[in-house]
């Protein structure tokens, strides 16, 4: 199979039709082999129109969504990331290529190994890669300009909302509505108040984490 072939198809048939139109996005999109953060076995699947399951509960989104969520950030390159979820490092990868510094946090041992030594072997040196509970964030390094969750989130803790910048800050995930439908959302910090932005409706299968406490009911 013609990898590089199959990244071009999928920009011009799945991003630039779904209004992906920012070009230093698209360029750099085209120019990063995914396959390169894949299992051999998955590297066929690489440009799908589809989700990309790397362990159980553990999907790398579409490459469209993946696109949406970049592009809505609105990332400017003095901006601090936040990355929470690295799986292999792929988007990690994209986000350090549009911003100055980027701290991702991947609390699955193997994957954050997998991740280190894909971004190792790319001699990148503005990633912070860290093994750790997602959920918590990073305290010590707030306020970020950017914190992006790529995952089917059930709430978010005000604990890491507090970790956005104050001004313009900005949260992007996917929010889950019910068992069939999720919701791609941006919140956008200004002091003490958040707007929230519907991006896209999402039927992604990625939750791992940030469930909504269980409470009892009588």
């Amino acid at each position: 199979m013609d990898l590089n072939s199959a990244r071009l198809q999928m920009v011009k048939n799945q991003l630039i039709p779904n209004k992906i139109s920012e070009s230093n996005l698209i360029d750099i999109i085209l120019k990063t082999k995914k396959e390169d953060f894949l299992p051999d076995k998955l590297k066929a699947n690489t440009y799908i129109d589809n989700e990309i399951m790397i362990k159980p509960s553990r999907y790398y989104l579409s490459n469209l969504h993946m696109a949406q969520i970049l592009q809505s950030a609105e990332i400017k390159n003095s901006d601090k990331i936040l990355h929470l979820g690295t799986l292999t490092g792929y988007l990690t990868y994209i986000l350090s290529n549009l911003s100055s510094n980027v701290i991702g946090i991947e609390f699955d041992e193997e994957l954050f190994n997998i991740s280190k030594n894909n971004l190792k072997n790319l001699k990148i040196e503005n990633i912070q890669l860290i093994n750790s509970n997602v959920e918590i964030g990073f305290e010590s390094k707030k306020p970020f300009d950017v914190i992006i969750i790529d995952s089917c989130i059930e709430e978010i803790p005000d604990s890491l909302l507090e970790q956005l910048s104050e001004i313009n800050g900005r949260l992007i995930t996917i929010e889950k509505i019910n068992n069939n439908l999720s919701n791609g959302i941006k919140l956008i910090r200004n002091n003490s108040s958040f707007h929230k932005e519907i991006l896209f409706n999402s039927f992604t299968q990625s939750s791992y984490a940030f469930k909504r406490e269980q409470k009892f009911v009588f």
